[in-house]
Formats: C-alpha cells, structure tokens, sequence
C-alpha cells in the first residue's frame, strides 16, 4: 500500500474585532496578522465621516487582506434595512424618513470609498454566501459571511421568522463564519441577563460545526468560548443552546471579567490579572488560550470557537476591549479545490484581493 501523506497545513493569523463604532481604537497589533476579520458597527450613526475614520484605522492594521461585514448600525450599506425603516417610519416621524433618505444618497459615496480602500487590502462583503480564499500566506480559507441585511428592516428582532430557516445554511467543512450578530445562548447575555442572539443562527452553527464563530453586536458580553458538541448527535434547525452543547466539555477561553479586578480577589490573583492585561496592551491584541495539555484544539470536527469580538462595552464609560488573534492552521492552496466566487462584491476573486 502506498504511503499517503498528511495534507500540508499552514498556521495562519486571524484578527477579529467589531462594534468599533469608528471610533479610535487604543489596542492594535503592532505585528502582522494573515487576515482581518471585522463583524461589523464599524459606525455609530453610519456616517460618510465614521466611514472614512473606521476605513483609515482598518488601513492601518498590518495585514494583507481586510474583510468586512455591516452591522445594524452601518444602515447606509444595507438597502433591505433602511428601505424597511422609511416604510415603517413614515407616518409617524418625516424627519427620520428624511435622514434615511439621506443614508440613502451616500450608499454610493461610501461604496466607493471602500473600493479606494482596496489598495490597504479593504474588501466589504454585502451579501450572505460560503467561499474559499486564498490567502496571500498560501492557505486557503472557507468563510461563510453573514452581515446584517434582514429583509424586515427597521433594526427588528435578530431572532428572524422560522419561514427563513433555509437561508441559514451555512453547510459543512466551514473553517470560520463570520455574523455581525450572535447566536443564541452563547456569549450573547445583556446587562439585563436578557439573551440576545438569534437561534437559527445558533441551530445553523450546530448543524454545519466550523472550526470558528466570530461575531459582534452583543457589547456586554466580549469573551471567546470553546464548545464541545454533544456526542452522536444528529443536528437539525431546531438544536438549542440546551440541547446540543455538552456544557461539561466546554469551557470559557478568556472573558471581560477575567481583566477586571474584584475586591475578593487575593493579591496573587490581582497581580496576575494586571500582568495579563500588561501582556495584551503590549501585543495589542488578546491570543486564545487553552487548557494545558489542548495542544491542537480544531483537529476535532466536534468543536467550535465562538468569539464575542466586540470592542467597544455596553456603556460609554465602559472600558476598550482587545480584538481577539485566533490561530488557524489551515490547508494549503493544493489541497482545497475552489468553488464558485461570485457572491464576493464586485465579482471579486481571491486572486484580485492582493
């Protein structure tokens, strides 16, 4: 029998933050990351300014690719909302159908200033879809997008209607999905212990298991956790939170609380809270963390790594958060074979990102 070679992988460097509200961001990395995943809010009140300022900060990360999603604030890149809003908003308040209006008419200007940001390896995906890309380090990478562009507008409830659950999909062999909203029950909790996250969405991340979860929206909950599915289980579009986590198995990666110093905590235990956060400040970003003896923990298709990436806190007085660096180690160009690239904006192909 002939010898069979392990595939060849190469560990890559992903970035992930979102909720920056554009505004100036005090933690960056000062090495260079393989890519940069942004899930969306990069604006307050979407903005023709807040978009140049976001655009400038991303183009000052050090990475050759830049992708971005828009979230629920970024009204002005998601026809479905603001056309939702106006029609919902009209009887009642004109002057807020005239600010949409307004978005509107800038959609253009803030598309083209995304395309004049290509040359810092900016790329905005607008539309859901699944691809693979491949990335300047050689590796290729299967993302599935999902940026906010409900057909309801008007900002309506994430959970969605379960008439949609078809277009959850996300389907398998996914290496990273990126929302700009959680899934339902994970890293998702508000100030009021309210959950905030969609559970088709969840149902669909359970179904297709990828390697990664990253997304934004839910500020009081910045964190990353590791998910162990249950056993044998066969998903469908109804698995919960409840059901198909085996929460024995699973464990929190890092969360906001564990910078935070609390009065019962020893001295050994503040100091090492503080010299932690050292660490992160220096990098400029906070690595994922795991057990000792985890070496490879995305060998198993029985896992998945949900990341709350989510910059800015739930209140203004709130404190920063770290963009989060996940390591990847993922195939390379001769052991993927690419599929089809026609939902990336513009026609985009890997080999035009660079």
């Amino acid at each position: 029998m002939a010898y069979q070679a392990e595939p060849k992988t190469i560990k890559t460097r992903i970035l992930c933050l979102a909720g920056t509200h554009n505004k100036e961001l005090r933690h960056l990395p000062h090495d260079e990351v393989d890519l940069v995943l942004h899930c969306g809010d990069l604006t307050k009140n979407s903005k023709v300014a807040e978009y140049q300022e976001a655009i400038q900060q991303l183009a000052a990360i050090k990475a050759p690719l830049k992708i971005v999603i828009h979230g629920p604030n970024d009204i002005t890149l998601d026809e479905n909302t603001w056309i939702g809003c106006g029609e919902a908003m009209r009887p009642r308040a004109p002057a807020a159908v005239r600010q949409l209006v307004q978005r509107k008419l800038e959609r253009e200007h803030v598309l083209q200033m995304v395309k004049a940001a290509s040359e810092d390896g900016i790329r905005l995906i607008t539309t859901r879809g699944t691809q693979q890309i491949l990335l300047r380090n050689g590796a290729f990478l299967t993302l599935h997008a999902r940026p906010y562009n409900r057909p309801y507008g008007c900002f309506a409830d994430l959970k969605y209607e379960p008439s949609q659950v078809f277009d959850f999909d996300i389907g398998h062999d996914v290496d990273v999905v990126m929302s700009s909203y959680p899934p339902l029950g994970v890293l998702d909790e508000g100030r009021d212990g309210a959950l905030g996250g969609c559970p088709n969405l969840f149902s669909a991340i359970a179904l297709g298991k990828p390697k990664v979860h990253c997304f934004g929206h839910a500020h009081g909950h910045w964190g990353a956790k590791m998910v162990k599915w249950q056993d044998g289980s066969t998903f469908t579009m109804k698995a919960t939170h409840l059901t198909a986590i085996n929460h024995r198995e699973s464990y929190p990666i890092e969360l906001a609380q564990h910078f935070k110093i609390d009065r019962a905590d020893s001295r050994l235990e503040a100091q090492r809270k503080k010299e932690h956060k050292r660490h992160c400040e220096e990098k400029g970003y906070v690595e994922t963390r795991y057990p000792e003896g985890v070496t490879s923990p995305f060998q198993s298709p029985t896992r998945t790594l949900f990341v709350n990436a989510t910059v800015r806190g739930d209140s203004e007085d709130s404190e920063e958060n770290f963009p989060w660096l996940v390591e990847l180690d993922l195939p390379c160009v001769e052991h993927r074979t690419p599929i089809d690239y026609s939902w990336f904006e513009r026609g985009d192909t890997p080999e035009s990102f660079y």
